[in-house]
């Protein structure tokens, strides 16, 4: 028996695995096509990522600034020069002293000092009556201030005399009332003299009381029209006072221009009689070249320096005629340059549609080779470990 129950159970596990490996076929049949779309599905779309992807352009390009040239106004010997190693320089720093004959009497140098003097006491005068019309506008407004509280504080006393009068008007109505009908009486005898003579007093007593709060109100009114006048008249002088402060400022400012002009004009056309002269830079920057040393001698117009705005430099590259169109405005560029380990981010920000040539000292320094190309400009966004200094080169990665 145990042998048939043994056969039996054989016989039904049997059973069991032909239908298991039965739905296995089944499953494999229903999963694998699936599998192997979604295969073809993802290949398919990594395909087209790959196809329409920007293509990975490398380009030269060379670091430009906007500089400012600063040149020597007259004729003579630098007697002192700003140090090479100073690197950012402030509008108004001393850059140079250039010396020159000695000045005379009657020498420019004479009359432009002059100038410059009455020019700094035309400013001591003009900041005198800017501040001379601020401290009276404080004053006035202050004032008026003042005024205006005082015109306010009337308000209340004058609403109380108004309440108060209206209440003795009521009041002496009301007695007037009581004297006639006390007077009525007093004919048919209903009521006593001295009934009558008590009515007639309340009336009196009410008509004085009306006649004084009538008094106080109209007294209010007249310092309330007063006070008004008062500030009214207050408010046209101070229009006037700041008209005139106005007017005393305009005509310092004026007087200051009027002297700045010259001052200007001939600092402009120093020439080379004029003594010491000491030469300022015009704006901030940091220094780019020294065209000349100490004890050189400059003629008007030589140039002495070059000073660049560090926000406006920018990697110009050229890149080639065939990634125009796949170029855009805003495109991510990394600049790679000897010396620097780590490369510096930037964005593009301009492109030329002209094509144009590599410049040949480019191509010898960056040793690359491109026939036609257009200009684009990158702006500099995260610098590299050690700042990008202008007139280096390098390549660009632009996706």
């Amino acid at each position: 028996m145990a042998i048939k129950f043994r056969r039996i159970e054989d016989r039904k596990e049997s059973i069991i695995q032909l239908r298991r490996r039965e739905v296995d076929r089944t499953h494999r049949r229903r999963v694998v096509p699936k599998v192997v779309i979604l295969l073809l599905v993802l290949a398919g779309a990594a395909a087209c990522l790959l196809y329409f992807r920007p293509p990975r352009i490398v380009a030269p390009f060379v670091v430009r600034v906007d500089s400012v040239q600063i040149s020597s106004p007259l004729a003579g010997t630098v007697e002192w020069l700003i140090s090479r190693e100073t690197k950012e320089i402030h509008a108004g720093d001393v850059i140079a002293r250039i010396s020159t004959q000695p000045a005379t009497a009657d020498s420019p140098t004479a009359r432009l000092t002059d100038l410059r003097l009455r020019a700094a006491e035309a400013t001591a005068q003009l900041k005198t009556e800017q501040a001379n019309r601020d401290v009276a506008v404080h004053q006035l407004q202050e004032q008026q201030r003042q005024l205006k509280e005082e015109v306010e504080r009337w308000d209340e006393p004058l609403r109380r005399a108004e309440t108060e009068a209206e209440e003795a008007r009521g009041n002496l109505d009301f007695r007037r009332r009581n004297l006639e009908s006390a007077e009525s009486l007093m004919a048919l005898d209903a009521i006593t003299r001295d009934d009558y003579l008590t009515a007639r007093r309340a009336q009196e007593s009410a008509q004085a009381a009306y006649d004084a709060a009538e008094s106080r109100l109209r007294g209010l009114k007249a310092e309330l029209v007063a006070a008004r006048e008062t500030l009214t008249a207050f408010q046209n002088a101070l229009q006037a006072s700041m008209a005139l402060a106005d007017s005393r400022v305009q005509g310092a400012l004026a007087m200051k221009d009027a002297l700045d002009k010259p001052v200007h004009s001939q600092t402009a056309a120093f020439s080379e009689d004029e003594g010491e002269f000491i030469v300022r830079a015009p704006s901030s920057g940091i220094l780019l070249e020294l065209n000349v040393t100490e004890k050189s001698h400059v003629f008007p117009g030589d140039s002495l320096l070059k000073l660049y705005k560090p926000e406006s430099k920018v990697a110009g590259a050229y890149v080639a005629v065939r990634y125009r169109e796949s170029l855009k405005k805003g495109a991510t560029a990394r600049l790679y340059g000897a010396g620097h380990k780590e490369p510096a981010v930037g964005e593009v920000t301009f492109m030329d549609a002209r094509v144009v040539p590599l410049p040949p000292s480019l191509e010898r320094r960056v040793g690359y080779g491109e026939a036609n190309a257009i200009s684009v400009d990158i702006r500099f966004t995260e610098a590299a470990g050690a700042p990008f200094l202008p007139g280096e080169t390098g390549k660009a990665v632009i996706e």
